[in-house]
């Protein structure tokens, strides 16, 4: 996929507060080509709480992840989202999720 990054947004509606939170989230590596390991960055838009991840295994070895980079990063954007939300607005400090079959673990 020739270096390109993934980066985009999951958003969430907060009814008690009547707004509409926004996380950003983007793919990081460590150089722009080839199969090497992946991690990805989030924060909470407005917030000065950005998170870094590693992601094991590396993704490349699931091969709907060559054809699926965007859906594998909303999955793990949106995972971390949640958890946040749902554990008194902080990201953790691990995480896994599932993701065509793979548990991957982000920590």
């Amino acid at each position: 996929m020739g270096g390109k990054t993934i980066s985009s947004e999951v958003k969430f509606k907060d009814t008690l507060r009547n707004t509409e939170l926004v996380f950003k989230y983007t793919e990081t590596k460590s150089s722009n080509a080839g199969g090497g390991p992946r991690g990805i960055s989030i924060y909470l838009k407005g917030a000065q709480n950005k998170k870094e991840y590693g992601i094991t295994p590396n993704p490349h070895d699931n091969k709907a992840y060559n054809k699926g980079q965007d859906a594998f990063y909303k999955a793990l954007g949106t995972a971390l989202a949640t958890h946040y939300l749902q554990n008194g607005d902080k990201f953790p400090a691990k995480l896994t999720e599932k993701w065509k079959g793979t548990d991957y673990k982000m920590k």
